[in-house]
């Protein structure tokens, strides 16, 4: 599959570029909100198919964001103001949703600022953010391994990305008490972002996760988020018990993500969760790095501005 993305004013369309070519994988791109942007990428999924969104604001919690999932025909599938994920620093503005494809189509995901609801451009919100989707794999594995040994932060499975790359796979909970562990090396400032998405359950509930950001030690936890992200669009009973944070490392080194299940606070095993769910990571440069790419991605005519 294909992705595009294409920023919107006042709900005319500028132009289209191809932002990347991903089939169950993910995407990490960056860029500046302006008053009245919409960004849209146009997503193909089959029957089915899951895809996972992350919107990070970058300057002391702002842009404040909006996602949205729209069907074919233009209907609201899944909506996000705040995703009520966990951070140790200043996100609450960020926005994450979860979205499963009723059939196959071209599926448009798009990001705008608090409060344009309509995301017709209606809003004034301004500022770097970041922005880390995907589509789940249809089978076992993606881009990084869920190994029968990754129990612990000592046998933790790398997630194989640095400042600016993202990755997802489809994992599983092999029986109760399973716990996932994946190492990955921050430089001081860069954050890393992290969702879940349960599969076993069309709304998202089963198996209910939990994750965590253990230290370089792999002994103390110093973020954690048990239920994060998705609304529900229409006001209906739709439950999502995925989990959403972000995490911005205080110094080089190699941290530890957990994944586990509900209960299990201790990631020690004490849950009785079982099945398949969705994880998406990514990493945010540090500020100047991060300054570096978007001043290259506007030489690559990546960022558009108003004629």
């Amino acid at each position: 599959m294909t992705s595009f993305w294409r920023r919107i004013w006042g709900g005319l369309s500028a132009c289209a570029l191809t932002a990347s070519a991903w089939a169950g994988s993910a995407t990490f791109f960056q860029d500046t909100m302006n008053p009245g942007d919409v960004f849209t990428w146009d997503v193909p999924l089959p029957a089915g198919g899951v895809l996972m969104a992350m919107a990070t604001p970058l300057d002391s919690g702002v842009p404040d964001t909006m996602l949205g999932a729209f069907d074919p025909d233009n209907n609201l599938l899944a909506f996000d103001d705040d995703d009520d994920g966990d951070s140790n620093a200043d996100f609450t503005l960020a926005s994450a949703i979860r979205m499963r494809a009723p059939a196959q189509g071209t599926f448009s995901l798009r990001l705008t600022g608090y409060d344009d609801f309509g995301f017709s451009g209606a809003h004034s919100e301004s500022g770097p953010f970041a922005m880390t989707f995907g589509t789940v794999p249809a089978g076992s594995g993606g881009d990084f391994a869920d190994s029968a040994g990754n129990g612990s932060p000592a046998t933790a499975d790398p997630l194989g990305i640095s400042g600016g790359q993202a990755a997802i796979a489809r994992n599983s909970f092999d029986a109760g008490g399973d716990v996932d562990f994946y190492a990955v090396f921050l430089h001081a400032g860069e954050t890393l972002n992290a969702m879940t998405a349960p599969l076993e359950d069309p709304n998202f509930v089963a198996p209910d996760t939990v994750i965590a950001v253990f230290d370089t030690d792999g002994a103390t936890q110093l973020v954690n988020n048990d239920d994060g992200g998705s609304h529900d669009p229409n006001g209906g009973s739709m439950s999502d018990y995925g989990s959403v944070l972000r995490f911005v490392a205080p110094a080089d080194g190699t941290y530890f993500l957990g994944v586990t299940g509900l209960g299990d606070r201790n990631f020690s095993g004490n849950h009785s969760e079982v099945g398949d769910y969705g994880l998406m990571v990514s990493v945010v440069p540090e500020p100047a790095s991060l300054a570096l790419l978007l001043l290259g991605a506007g030489t690559l005519a990546w960022r558009m501005r108003k004629p």
